[in-house]
């Protein structure tokens, strides 16, 4: 082999490497951006589901008859049909949970009409999704009682807002 023929071949090779360098180093860069974007999905959902946790706390449907803020009405969640909220908020589960109640309920005891008001959690939407996270806020869950006078009775709760977490 005469010796400008070896100084092509070592040319040709050195521009294959020189590419299937570029071409690694592209894909460790989208590798990276793709797990960026996922991490940014899932700090986003995380944000919208704090507000929406905020904006359900103050909703007319959810809220006490007063001007009280973070003041939820547990008789109106009770008569609210839940399957209205299912598509409205883009959340995976919104869940209403008793933090302190008298006397006390110690297991998780989901809320219905036949149990109300024994109980401590109040489930407005769950979609059932796999792989979620949650964030809420507290608020005072608040039921009338009639004993021989009306009364408002109030516990401390939490708002919980299930959203997907993206892997």
């Amino acid at each position: 082999m005469k010796r400008g023929q070896l100084k092509i071949q070592q040319m040709a090779f050195m521009i294959i490497a020189v590419f299937v360098f570029f071409v690694l180093a592209g894909m460790f860069f989208l590798v990276l951006q793709t797990r960026s974007l996922s991490q940014d999905v899932t700090r986003q959902n995380e944000e919208q589901a704090a507000l929406i946790a905020e904006v359900i706390a103050n909703y007319p449907e959810f809220s006490c008859e007063e001007d009280t803020s973070y003041c939820v009405s547990t008789d109106k969640i009770m008569v609210l049909n839940a399957t209205r909220y299912k598509n409205l908020f883009p959340v995976s589960a919104i869940k209403f949970i008793v933090l302190y109640s008298s006397p006390k309920i110690t297991d998780e005891v989901v809320c219905n009409m036949s149990n109300y008001p024994n109980c401590n959690v109040f489930k407005v939407m769950d979609k059932k999704q796999a792989d979620t996270s949650s964030v809420g806020t507290y608020v005072s869950l608040c039921r009338w009682e009639n004993n021989g006078y009306p009364q408002r009775v109030c516990n401390l709760g939490r708002i919980s807002i299930e959203y997907q977490v993206k892997s």
